[in-house]
């Protein structure tokens, strides 16, 4: 038979089990709170210090969380702490590295702090591989890459294309619009994404506005 003491030591540790789960729980789901409101509050270039500030509240509850990180360094970036935000999202990849979105923001902060080394090229890849049928993400790495070819190394540009080449067959609406504004029609019309450019009449005209 197990002897009492035995007895009211294993209840004594199922007890600390089980609040130290209720504790821990209660913690995720405050981070959890935190981040939805420092997400809905850095939509707004007014609000991005308030959403910062959350997401450091977040990230004290949840100092392991790479989401928490993320968010922290989104605000950080808009509000000038360039540096700061980079290395954040270094420190969130360590924590989940195979986090297709984490990979894409990353490269997006990047070519928004204007580097276009070798830590974009890496980002964009991982974002890609991780992601491969991924609409969301191609969409918004064509969306950048028809922004920033011209800046982009000639490895750069072939993952640009990969993306664009993805997006345009679910959203060309979109990546026509962009490759307009970006002055890059005529990326869209050397056969790689439109297909027979040749007799495109939107290709024409893009002929047309280049001469």
């Amino acid at each position: 038979m197990v002897q009492p003491s035995i007895r009211l030591l294993l209840l004594c540790v199922l007890i600390a089990l089980v609040a130290l789960g209720t504790y821990s729980n209660a913690r995720w789901l405050a981070a959890e709170a935190y981040l939805r409101f420092a997400e809905q509050r850095g939509e707004s270039p007014e609000t991005r210090t308030i959403a910062r500030q959350a997401a450091g509240i977040a990230l004290r509850l949840q100092p392991f969380s790479a989401r928490a990180l993320q968010s922290q360094a989104s605000s950080d970036l808009f509000l000038g702490e360039t540096e700061l935000a980079l290395n954040e999202y270094e420190s969130a990849l360590m924590l989940a590295p195979a986090d297709a979105y984490l990979w894409r923001d990353n490269a997006l902060a990047l070519i928004y702090a204007g580097i276009f080394d070798q830590r974009v090229e890496q980002s964009v890849n991982q974002a890609q591989t991780w992601a491969r049928k991924s609409k969301q993400i191609h969409l918004s790495l064509a969306v950048a890459g028809l922004r920033v070819y011209k800046q982009s190394s000639p490895a750069l540009r072939a993952m640009w294309m990969n993306s664009i080449q993805f997006a345009y067959w679910y959203k060309p609406d979109a990546i026509l619009w962009t490759a307009y504004s970006a002055d890059e029609e005529l990326l869209l019309c050397d056969g790689r994404v439109i297909l027979k450019p040749e007799s495109n009449v939107w290709c024409a005209a893009a002929r047309w506005r280049h001469g």
